[in-house]
């Protein structure tokens, strides 16, 4: 979410500190206005919310490539709101998963390694920033979409192989 602004920056001109403020505050809303709804696809179709999490994450990064390509106003907004879906999922889903994985003595252990960990995705900007010295924005996020990727593709196959144990 903070990538993203400065990749129109010619387009928000002045404002792009509060255009800035603006995608991170529509990211992080749109995260918790998706939570309830996940609470409940999580409660029918376990993993299922960490699964569709990750995909959006995967579609945000790949639509951050189309902004780099074709900067827009209107095409960092809806990467934001995809942003904002897959951060929602993927925190119910994960959260979820701590607590029942978790016994209670050590629920409130494991939530705060849950979260700690999480929050090491806030250094991808600063890690891309880095980078950008040595390949071009394009390039950074095209690796990142496939790691993105690549981790879809093995939550995937450990829910599937989840499931076939539990039948």
């Amino acid at each position: 979410m903070v990538v993203l602004p400065p990749l129109i920056k010619d387009q928000t001109g002045d404002f792009t500190v509060g255009f800035t403020a603006v995608i991170c505050g529509l990211t992080l809303a749109v995260g918790v206005l998706v939570q309830q709804p996940a609470r409940s696809l999580e409660t029918h179709h376990p993993g299922t919310v960490s699964l569709l999490g990750m995909a959006g994450a995967l579609v945000g990064v790949l639509l951050t490539v189309a902004v780099i390509d074709h900067p827009s106003i209107v095409l960092v907004i809806l990467t934001a709101v995809v942003f904002g879906v897959g951060y929602g999922l993927t925190l119910v889903g994960g959260l979820t998963r701590v607590e029942h994985t978790s016994p209670a003595s050590e629920l409130a252990m494991s939530n705060a390694v849950f979260y700690s960990l999480t929050y090491v995705g806030f250094a991808v900007p600063t890690v891309i920033s880095m980078l950008v010295g040595t390949w071009s924005e394009r390039s950074i996020v095209l690796g990142l979409a496939g790691l993105a990727a690549l981790s879809l593709v093995a939550a995937m196959r450990a829910q599937r192989v989840t499931r076939i144990r539990a039948v």
